[in-house]
C-alpha cells in the first residue's frame, strides 16, 4: 500500500550562504567533512523498522552546487524530506525546502537540528516551505511521523512536533529523546560515500564522528543545551566499542567522539579504554573532554587504548568570565590538564571563546597573555 512506498530523503544542506568564520581560508578548505550523524540515527531507525526506503544527501560533503543537488532530488523521487539546520546553514537548509517544493510540491519537508529545536515557531511561521519542525532528538519522533502520514497513528501523540492548524501553529512537547541509548541502531553510515570524511586533524586517513552519551548535566551559561537535554544518558562501554569496530570493518581508522563532554563519568571512560586494548582495535580518537576531570593515570590508560588528541574547553583566560560562565573550572585546572596531556604525550586542541556579554579589552587580553 501506500505506506510501504515512502520514499525518505535526508539532506544535510550545502554551506553557499553559511556565515563565515574568520578561519582562515586553508584551515578552511581542509578542515573537511564530519558525517551527518543526526540523520544517519534516524535512516538506521528508519531502517530498523522496516517503514522507509531512505537516502541521505550530504550536500556539504559531495559539495554540490544547487543545479546538482535539485538533480538528485529529483532523482530520488521522495515522498517526504528531512532537512538538518543549525543557524548558520539555516538559509541554505531554506534553499533546499524551497527546491523540494518547486520539484515537489505535495511532499511534506520536515526541518530539525539545533537552529529548528530552538527556534521552532518562528521557523513553521516565517517559512512556507517548512511543514512540520521535529525538535530534539528525532530518531522515535521521524518514525512516528511516517506512521501518521502514512495513515498509521495520529500527529497530536508526537513528542516534540511543531505544526501548522489553521493559522496557529502547535507546540507538541518535547521529549526527552531516547531513554536509554544502548538499544539504538549504530547510524547508518554505509549509506555515504566513505572516503569524502578525512580531516585536516586525522591526515589521509578515514574519519568518522560518534556519540558515546547524550546531554550533559553541566549549566555553563554560553550553552544552547534546553534544561530537559541535562539529563545524562551514556552508552556501555562494549556498546560503544562495538560500533567503533563496526566502524573499523568499513576501513575507518580515526573516530572522533563528538559528545558534549566525554569524560563525565571516569569509570566509564577506563572501561572504554579496557575493552579497546583487548580488543585491539587499532582506531584512533579524539574526544573533547572538561580540564578539571582528567588525571595521570587516566590519560596514561586512554593514550594506551588509541587516544591521540583532546579537545580542552578552556573557556576564557580571565577568572572573572570564568566564574561568570558557571563552568566550574579554574585556570589552573586548565593549565594542569594541558601539562598532563603533553606528558602522556596526547595532542591537544583548546577552545576559547571571545565576546562575552561585558567582557572588557583587558580581560581578552589576558586569554591571550595566560596561554
Amino acid at each position: 500500500g501506500k505506506f510501504e512506498s515512502m520514499k525518505v530523503l535526508l539532506i544535510n544542506p550545502p554551506v553557499d550562504k553559511m556565515i563565515r568564520t574568520i578561519l582562515p581560508a586553508g584551515v578552511e578548505k581542509n578542515r573537511g567533512y564530519s558525517p551527518p550523524l543526526g540523520l544517519l540515527y534516524i535512516a538506521a531507525m528508519l531502517r530498523q523498522k522496516g517503514l522507509a526506503d531512505v537516502a541521505v544527501l550530504d550536500a556539504q560533503a559531495e559539495e554540490l552546487d544547487s543545479r546538482r543537488l535539485r538533480r538528485r532530488i529529483l532523482d530520488w523521487t521522495p515522498t517526504i524530506v528531512g532537512i538538518s539546520a543549525l543557524t548558520f546553514t539555516l538559509l541554505d537548509a531554506l534553499d533546499c525546502a524551497s527546491a523540494v517544493k518547486e520539484l515537489f510540491p505535495h511532499v511534506p519537508v520536515v526541518l530539525g537540528g539545533p537552529h529548528a529545536t530552538l527556534y521552532a515557531v518562528s521557523s513553521l511561521r516565517h517559512h512556507s516551505q517548512i511543514d512540520f519542525v521535529l525538535k530534539g532528538e528525532a530518531e522515535l519522533s521521524f518514525c512516528l511521523l511516517i506512521q501518521a502520514l502514512g495513515g498509521r497513528g495520529s500527529l497530536e501523540s508526537i513528542p516534540g512536533l511543531v505544526r501548522r492548524q489553521q493559522e496557529h501553529i502547535l507546540e507538541q512537547k518535547t521529549p526527552g529523546g531516547a531513554p536509554s541509548l544502548d538499544p539504538l541502531p549504530f547510524p547508518a553510515r554505509d549509506l555515504l560515500d566513505l572516503d569524502r570524511y578525512r580531516s585536516v586533524l586525522s591526515g589521509a586517513r578515514r574519519v568518522t564522528t560518534m556519540i558515546t552519551g547524550r546531554g550533559c548535566p553541566c549549566r555553563c551559561t554560553f550553552c544552547y543545551r534546553a534544561p530537559y537535554e541535562r539529563h545524562y544518558r551514556p552508552r556501555s562501554a562494549a556498546n560503544v566499542v562495538a560500533e567503533m569496530a563496526a566502524c573499523r570493518e568499513m576501513g575507518i581508522e580515526e573516530v572522533f567522539f563528538y559528545d558534549d563532554t566525554f569524560n563525565l563519568q571516569r569509570n566509564r571512560v577506563v572501561d572504554i579504554c579496557s575493552e579497546l586494548i583487548q580488543q585491539e582495535l587499532s582506531v584512533g580518537w579524539d574526544a573533547r573532554c572538561r580540564v578539571d576531570l582528567l588525571d595521570a593515570d587516566l590519560l596514561a590508560m586512554m593514550k594506551r587504548a588509541g587516544c591521540r588528541r583532546l579537545h580542552l574547553g578552556v573557556e576564557s583566560g580571565s577568572s572573572r568570565q570564568l566564574e561568570l560562565c558557571r563552568k566550574g573550572i579554574r585556570l589552573n585546572h586548565a593549565r594542569e590538564a594541558f601539562d598532563l596531556a603533553r606528558r602522556a604525550d596526547i595532542d591537544t586542541l583548546a577552545y576559547f571563546m571571545l565576546g562575552f556579554p561585558d567582557e572588557t579589552e583587558e580581560e581578552i587580553l589576558e586569554t591571550n597573555s595566560n596561554r
